[in-house]
């Protein structure tokens, strides 16, 4: 690293920091660079790792293989072999090995348990549960996370509530318990002992484990920036980090360009501005960067207004066991957005989540293979609520056009409740009011288009093929299809 006179901070192209950098005020007063420098930019970013090298020391038992942790080490939510992220050991398995995502079974609950079936309670009741995390999949559009306090024969006590009622049949899934490694891919972390456990790969691990890159996941975020204005940063790599792998707090007209932010637990980049924009003032800009394979969102800028986010590649981002929610989404912007010319691929829930107020655009994206875990979704969603729609007056238009939206399908597993068949290429949800859709093409989707109690929407000129379902589903206050 090496400080510019008063100009911004420096890392050379092509070298790794294992570490958690923190720059506010005092390292970047204003109008400052944090950027990687080099020849080597072009080909490989100046990296920061939320990731400890675990490599070497490991012995074999059987399948599994074993290291001692440094004393000290925080709970590995997240753990690579030559960059292959492997799963948390869970029960049951999931139908393909090493799949990431979760397997189901049928289940019932109480306000805060988990009554077990008389099959699964009977294959669990010798088994060790309380500690045990549980994934619930109370909604189609949302897998709730929740920890067992104690097992009393099929009734399994919860460490608090779900926020939903979990109807009879739907899914979950335990995880995280030493007996549950029993597949390829898997791995669990005592932090008791300081044990690292895990089952290398069927494919892509070498036979001997020592032989390998082997990395887990210790520091929350890879790099934070706050309170500073005229932030520029480009030619970074932020990867492998618990939460999030850039945190940008108040920092205005922040710039984003060649980023790469990938297998962070949480959020590949996540922006926040509790500041107040002038009204003639822009917003952050994030363009020609690449968000993959991060726990809950490529980039969330749910809470900056006039975010422009451009020409990003966005991969295989969404819900993974280790976080959920029902809003994740590989791109996720707030009001007055402009979201253009991106690549999505591989959304384990929406592709682009845009907010229906400010006068939003989202325009010559291309989006596939979304809603690969949830259903209840869309390659294009939006949902406003009632408090928000009542803020919003005078509100501008929103234009979504000329995006191509590609095939997908709903994610049923363990899904029980009403929704969970839906997928749309555009989604317009609850109390969204001025929208309109002009252009499109979408192949594939269940439903084409899906206005839900909404208003003001305009549906024109789109072109829907192969619809699975219906080319469009209309349950609107007002809308005008042509």
């Amino acid at each position: 690293m090496r400080l510019g006179a008063g100009a911004g901070v420096y890392l050379r192209c092509g070298s790794l920091w294992r570490a958690s950098l923190v720059l506010g005020t005092e390292q970047l007063p204003g109008n400052n660079l944090v950027a990687g420098y080099g020849t080597e930019c072009g080909t490989q970013k100046a990296t920061v790792s939320g990731a400890d090298d675990f490599s070497g020391g490991w012995r074999l038992n059987a399948a599994v293989w074993t290291r001692t942790l440094p004393s000290g080490t925080p709970k590995i939510t997240q753990l690579m072999v030559d960059g292959q992220a492997l799963r948390v050991a869970q029960w049951p398995d999931p139908a393909a090995a090493g799949a990431r995502r979760t397997a189901l079974t049928a289940a019932a609950a109480t306000a805060a348990a988990l009554l077990l079936q008389t099959a699964d309670a009977a294959l669990l009741a010798a088994r060790d549960l309380t500690g045990a995390t549980v994934q619930l999949r109370t909604q189609p559009w949302l897998i709730e996370t929740r920890r067992i306090t104690a097992a009393r024969g099929a009734t399994l006590d919860l460490d608090s509530a779900p926020q939903w009622a979990l109807p009879a049949g739907a899914g979950f899934v335990l995880q995280d318990k030493r007996w549950m490694l029993d597949s390829p891919g898997e791995f669990f972390h005592d932090t008791v002992t300081q044990q690292l456990h895990l089952i290398a790969p069927t494919a892509g691990a070498p036979a001997d484990i020592n032989s390998a890159l082997v990395e887990g996941s210790v520091r929350d975020r890879a790099l934070t920036l706050a309170q500073t204005r005229g932030l520029v940063l480009r030619d970074l790599a932020l990867r492998a980090a618990r939460q999030e792998g850039l945190q940008l707090t108040n920092t205005p007209q922040a710039r984003l360009s060649r980023l790469d932010a990938r297998d962070n637990g949480s959020a590949g980049m996540r922006l926040a501005q509790w500041e107040t924009l002038p009204p003639d003032a822009a917003g952050p800009q994030i363009t020609d960067s690449r968000v993959a394979g991060n726990g809950e969102y490529g980039i969330d800028a749910v809470h900056v207004s006039r975010a422009r986010i451009q020409r990003v590649m966005a991969l295989a981002n969404g819900s993974v066991l280790q976080h959920q929610g029902g809003v994740a989404a590989a791109i996720a912007a707030g009001p007055g957005a402009q979201i253009e010319d991106n690549v999505v691929d591989g959304a384990r829930y929406i592709g682009i989540r845009f907010s229906a107020v400010g006068g939003s655009t989202v325009a010559r994206n291309t989006v596939s293979g979304y809603c690969r875990r949830l259903s209840d979704c869309g390659a294009l969603y939006t949902w406003t609520g009632r408090d928000a729609a009542a803020l919003a007056v005078g509100n501008l238009a929103s234009t979504v056009q000329g995006n191509r939206l590609l095939p997908a399908q709903a994610q049923q597993e363990g899904a029980v409740a009403a929704g969970r068949d839906v997928v749309a290429g555009i989604y317009v949800d609850d109390h969204s009011h001025q929208v309109q859709m002009l252009g499109n093409v979408v192949v594939g989707a269940p439903v084409g288009v899906f206005v839900h109690n909404a208003s003001g929407v305009r549906v024109s000129g789109n072109r829907i093929w192969q619809p699975t379902a219906s080319s469009a589903a209309i349950h609107a206050v007002m809308a005008l299809i042509t």
